[in-house]
């Protein structure tokens, strides 16, 4: 017993090395989780590449593929200092603000860094 448990899948998407995993690719690693009950993270840093290379919508590449929650890096999206959660699940929410808040991510200043945020993914 020394190793942790696994608590959910995690993939980048576009990656670290600039690869993308096709719908195809995350929906096949979404089963597998499944199988196993573990709930699917996607990465979005690079979100906004992943979509431009997949010419998908971003449902495609996400919920419709098996990703449970989105977190996206609005930094590398053209954005300063934001960041969203996108749960799919309702259920899966029901608890987020408090784990948030227990972690030390507070919402100082939040509203600059929303309306930042706000823009560039209306445009």
């Amino acid at each position: 017993m020394h190793h942790v448990k696994p608590g959910a899948v995690s993939l980048s998407q576009a990656t670290e090395w600039g690869t993308v995993y096709s719908l195809a690719e995350v929906s096949a690693l979404a089963a597998v989780a499944k199988q196993h009950a573990l709930p699917v993270h996607m990465d979005g840093a690079r979100f906004a590449n992943a979509l431009v290379h997949l010419g998908c919508t971003p449902a495609e590449a996400t919920w419709r593929s098996g990703v449970d929650v989105l977190s996206l890096g609005a930094t590398k999206n053209g954005a300063l200092c934001a960041e969203a959660v996108v749960i799919f699940d309702s259920a899966r929410a029901q608890d987020f603000e408090r784990r948030r808040k227990q972690s030390g991510h507070l919402w100082f200043k939040a509203a600059i860094r929303e309306r930042a945020a706000s823009r560039v993914f209306r445009e």
